[in-house]
C-alpha cells in the first residue's frame, strides 16, 4: 500500500516564458536586408506592428507615439499601430545612407512595457516581401541609450520568415539569452597581412554581428584605417549598402602591411560574425590574409581569428564565423 500523495504535488512545473523588464521605449532595428531584398538596402514595409507582453498576449500599443527613422510619403510610423488592417501601413523611404532602418514605439510619460514578443502583419499581395527579414529588438528608458533585447536571424529565400496575407508572424524572445557575454571590447579590426591587389587593399561593405545570421551592429561608432585613398574613407566600408548603386567603398593609401581597418562601437560587444565584400575592380584589392582582432582601449590587440590563402573576385563577399 502506497501512501496517498495528492495530484497537485505530481503536477510537472509550468515551463517560464520568456521575461523582460519594464521601460519607456521600444524600437526595431531592421538589418540591411527585407524578406525580398537580401543584401541590399531595400525598403521595409509592413500593415501592422503589434508588442506584447506574454507569448501570444494581447498588444499592448495604442496610446503611444509611433516614428521611424524614414517614412514613405503616405506611409507614417503610425500606421504599423492603427490596429486597421492594411487600411493604413508604415513603409520605409529606401535606402539609410549610413545606418539601419528602424521603427520605435513611445508608450508615454510615466508608462512602462516589458515587451517579450511583436507580431508582424505584411503588406498584402506581392508586398509581402518588403517584410523584415534580419533584425533586432531593443529598449530604453531615455530614447537615447538602447539595450539589445533579441535578435531574430534571416532564414534566406524570398519569403524566409513565411509572411502571408492578413495574418500576423509572431517573433517571441528567446528564454535564452542570445547575447554572449565571455568576450565583450569596444575595438575590433582586421589587421590585413597580404593583399590580392598588390600594394592596396580594399573593402565595399563589412558588417561585424553579434548573433550569426542576424543584424549587422556597426552602427553609432566609429570607423578608422591606416590609411585611405582620397574619396574612399573607412566609413564607407560600413555604410551597410552591399552592392549599391554608388559603390560606396575604402581602399588603403599604399602604406604596406599590415593595413588594418577597425570599429569602435558605442558599447562593448561580442563578435560572433564577421562578413566582407572587396572592391568590384578586378580581384576587388582583396585581402589575402588577415587577423581580426579585439581591443578594450584601441592600442592593446588580441587576435581572435587569422585566415590566409584567400583568394577572390570582384565585389565577392566572404562570411567566418569568430572564433
Amino acid at each position: 500500500m502506497f501512501p496517498h500523495v495528492s495530484p497537485l504535488l505530481l503536477a510537472t512545473p509550468a515551463a517560464s516564458g520568456p521575461t523582460a523588464s519594464p521601460h519607456r521605449y521600444w524600437r526595431v532595428v531592421f538589418g540591411s536586408n527585407s524578406d525580398g531584398n537580401l543584401e541590399s538596402a531595400g525598403v521595409v514595409a509592413f500593415a501592422e506592428m503589434e508588442m506584447r507582453e506574454t507569448t501570444g498576449g494581447a498588444d499592448v500599443t495604442g496610446s503611444g507615439t509611433a516614428s521611424a527613422s524614414s517614412s514613405f510619403t503616405g506611409f507614417s510610423a503610425a500606421g504599423a499601430f492603427a490596429n486597421d488592417g492594411t487600411t493604413t501601413e508604415w513603409a520605409s523611404s529606401g535606402a539609410v545612407a549610413a545606418g539601419h532602418q528602424w521603427i520605435k514605439y513611445d508608450f508615454g510619460a510615466g508608462v512602462t512595457k516589458a515587451i517579450v514578443e511583436i507580431g508582424i502583419q505584411p503588406r498584402v499581395a506581392a508586398f509581402y516581401t518588403q517584410g523584415p527579414g534580419q533584425f533586432k529588438i531593443q529598449s530604453s528608458d531615455d530614447d537615447s541609450t538602447w539595450a539589445d533585447e533579441w535578435w531574430v536571424v534571416y532564414p534566406g529565400g524570398s519569403n524566409g520568415h513565411g509572411y502571408v496575407d492578413g495574418s500576423f508572424k509572431s517573433f517571441t524572445k528567446p528564454v535564452v539569452d542570445q547575447s554572449p557575454s565571455a568576450n565583450r571590447h569596444l575595438y575590433w579590426r582586421i589587421s590585413i597581412t597580404g593583399s590580392n591587389g598588390g600594394s592596396f587593399v580594399g573593402a565595399r561593405n563589412i558588417e561585424m554581428r553579434v548573433v550569426s545570421g542576424s543584424i549587422d551592429e556597426t552602427e553609432g561608432g566609429t570607423a578608422t584605417s591606416r590609411s585611405n585613398f582620397s574619396g574612399l574613407p573607412p566609413s564607407q566600408a560600413f555604410d551597410g549598402c552591399f552592392g549599391d548603386a554608388a559603390q560606396t567603398e575604402w581602399a588603403s593609401n599604399n602604406v604596406g602591411f599590415p593595413e588594418w581597418i577597425q570599429y569602435q562601437f558605442p558599447r562593448a560587444v561580442e563578435i560572433t560574425e564577421l562578413k566582407y565584400q572587396c572592391r568590384g575592380i578586378g580581384n576587388g584589392q582583396a585581402p589575402s590574409g588577415f587577423d581580426f582582432q579585439y581591443s578594450d582601449n584601441g592600442s592593446s590587440w588580441t587576435t581572435a581569428k587569422s585566415v590566409s590563402s584567400l583568394t577572390w573576385t570582384g565585389a565577392e563577399i566572404k562570411t567566418w564565423t569568430v572564433p
